[in-house]
């Protein structure tokens, strides 16, 4: 049986008029609407998720986010380095109300709780990134955002000889003055202040009806939102201390309809 979904029959006729029904224009223009409205709960949406290995494509079991800690120069200034693991969505996304998310919930975590605030105008909270585990030396609280955490979205995968990609960009104005122009976003916690507010959802949407999240602007979004999609993780190790293990066991992917 042929199912339909949001089916809207649309009828094409002609009209054979009489000749007191049809009007000469001249040299005129003649401006009419063409429209379809589909129903809200129209088109599809399913989506599925895998890790791999960047090395040799691999699947990874445990569905795992690592970095090799013993290949990270420590104390070396703006040192984003990719993780040795990415993950693959394969998406069909029609529906307009559909969305793929991503997202941190750390003050909610027993091993990498983020409990401190942490913000450069002193009044917003931020608990995003990997943050200092409980069982470490010297954790003070679970503070967050003990190191900036990012990811990128991509419809190549890279190779392993590409050693960084996730920097997200800092501008001046226009200039770029560091990081890469398509490196990512930084990852927001569902703690963040204004986690909800309209220019923050950028920075957690992966895919919608606008398509592919690539960028934090406005307009950095396009293409298909169905499809297979790679996002690669990366992470600024400047202020890491050895023996010391940092991370977040609640890196969230979530998929939903409004």
């Amino acid at each position: 049986m042929r199912k339909f979904l949001g089916l809207m029959v649309v009828s094409l006729f002609v009209v054979f008029a009489t000749a007191s029904s049809v009007y000469a224009l001249g040299v005129a223009n003649s401006t009419h609407t063409a429209f379809v409205t589909f129903p809200a709960s129209a088109g599809a949406f399913t989506w599925d998720i895998a890790f791999k290995k960047v090395s040799d494509n691999s699947t990874v079991a445990n569905a795992n986010i690592t970095w090799n800690a013993s290949a990270i120069a420590l104390g070396t200034a703006n040192n984003w380095v990719d993780s040795e693991v990415y993950a693959v969505i394969h998406s069909t996304l029609t529906r307009a109300d559909a969305h793929i998310e991503i997202y941190q919930d750390n003050v909610n975590s027993a091993v990498y709780k983020a409990t401190q605030t942490f913000a450069s105008d002193g009044t917003s909270k931020a608990f995003n990134g990997l943050v200092l585990s409980t069982t470490s030396a010297g954790h003070a609280n679970g503070s967050p955002g003990d190191l900036p955490f990012a990811w990128r979205a991509s419809t190549t995968t890279k190779s392993a000889a590409a050693t960084q990609t996730v920097w997200p960009p800092q501008y001046s104005g226009t200039t770029l003055v560091s990081g890469l122009a398509t490196g990512g976003m930084y990852f927001l916690d569902k703690s963040d202040t204004g986690y909800d507010s309209a220019a923050n959802k950028a920075y957690r949407t992966i895919a919608d009806k606008q398509g592919l999240r690539y960028g934090g602007g406005a307009g950095d979004i396009g293409g298909s939102p169905s499809g297979t999609f790679y996002i690669y993780f990366g992470a600024n190790f400047e202020k890491a201390m050895g023996g010391m293990t940092y991370g977040s066991d609640r890196v969230i992917f979530r998929g939903f309809y409004e």
